[in-house]
């Protein structure tokens, strides 16, 4: 199940904690996205596996397009000066 990261947290997994920055797109558990999105640190990016009733918990076509923009940027910023953190 993918989500959308919206605050940096830890997620768990079968390797132990993962850390995930904003804006990653990450496919995982369905039980852990279900619980990182309650605890407001990501949103479904299928409607699909919304489980509100008016889908309130899924990002919208402008956020994930924003997150692909931010992620290549910040690919950009990393070539473009690796020492800069």
């Amino acid at each position: 199940m993918k989500i959308l990261i919206i605050l940096a947290t830890f997620v768990p997994s079968l390797d132990g904690p993962t850390f995930l920055d904003v804006n990653e797109v990450v496919d995982v558990e369905p039980d852990t996205a279900k619980n990182v999105v309650i605890a407001g640190k990501a949103l479904f990016v299928d409607k699909k596996d919304d489980f509100t009733a008016h889908k309130v918990k899924t990002a919208t076509d402008a956020q994930l397009d924003a997150a692909k923009k931010a992620q290549a940027e910040a690919k950009r910023l990393a070539k473009a000066d690796p020492k800069a953190d």
